[in-house]
């Protein structure tokens, strides 16, 4: 089945896409060492993982990764934040588990950032026209 994306984010190692229906897509650089510079993207990435991180199907909206990029932060079409490690996204032995907040917005988040150096999340919304930190 195809997937919409709705979000995407860059880290080292390639770029992560989160879709509709809950659905997560690690994408890896696959740099065999050729040094080539004209490469397209099928060439040059390859999906690494893909995952189902929301039971309910809600749509992942927004996303951000911590510096380390050990976590992973989503933000859903129903409001909700959820944090998810990035390695239970490549676990084959059991499903991805996302630990969900509840929201403070009117509708779905449609960006979000973390601070580096504090625990702090911004979320904005466009639907209710408001920026929560």
């Amino acid at each position: 089945d195809e997937v919409t994306p709705l979000c995407v984010r860059s880290f080292t190692g390639g770029f992560i896409l989160g879709g509709a229906l809950g659905y997560v897509a690690v994408w890896e650089s696959d740099d065999g060492g050729e040094g080539e510079s004209m490469k397209s993207v099928e060439e040059e990435y390859r999906l690494s993982t893909a995952a189902k991180v929301r039971p309910e199907g809600d749509a992942v909206c927004a996303l951000d990764i911590t510096v380390g990029e050990e976590q992973l932060l989503l933000g859903f079409g129903n409001s909700d934040i959820g944090i998810i490690a990035m390695a239970s996204l490549y676990s084959t032995e059991e499903p991805a588990s996302c630990h969900a907040m509840m929201g403070n917005h009117a509708a779905a988040i449609t960006a979000m950032d973390m601070a580096v150096h504090r625990p702090l999340i911004v979320t904005a919304c466009k639907g209710d026209g408001t920026v929560r930190v």
